[in-house]
């Protein structure tokens, strides 16, 4: 897993937010998922260092899914599961349905209720995280930063 201080960079360095420092003003706090550009750098990096791991380990069924379940989804991925010319079929060529372990049309329709925008990504994600991966679920969802 990436660390907490890589992650925190990744994310200063894809906001505006600029270091804490002597010299800057204290405006207030804010949380992750507040700052779309940061916290999607933060979720690419971390999907894509699981990916990594997914591609190149010797994994067991067992390991490979438990990674998978640590990896969480970006929101183009999210915004995969309300397009219907995706079918079945295809669910493997797009990483949403294995994490969601969604195999079917029949499984597609328990996120019917959703819609494709940022409010019903990060409820989701944070569900998600909360259950499958407490540590990105803490840095993403329980930190404040001050600006």
């Amino acid at each position: 897993m990436l660390s907490t201080e890589q992650l925190l960079q990744i994310f200063l360095n894809a906001s505006v937010i600029v270091p804490d420092d002597d010299e800057g003003v204290f405006l207030g706090t804010m949380q992750m998922q507040d700052c779309e550009a940061g916290f999607d750098a933060v979720i690419a990096a971390h999907c894509n260092y699981i990916d990594n791991l997914l591609a190149t380990a010797p994994l067991s069924d067992y390991d490979y899914m438990a990674l998978l379940l640590l990896r969480g989804f970006m929101f183009i991925e999210f915004a995969a599961l309300f397009d219907k010319s995706i079918t079945p079929t295809q669910f493997k060529h797009h990483k949403i349905f294995s994490v969601l372990l969604i195999c079917t049309s029949e499984d597609r329709k328990l996120f019917s209720h959703l819609t494709p925008t940022r409010d019903a990504y990060n409820k989701l994600l944070s569900s998600f995280f909360k259950v499958h991966n407490p540590y990105m679920y803490g840095f993403l969802y329980e930190t404040e930063n001050e600006i």
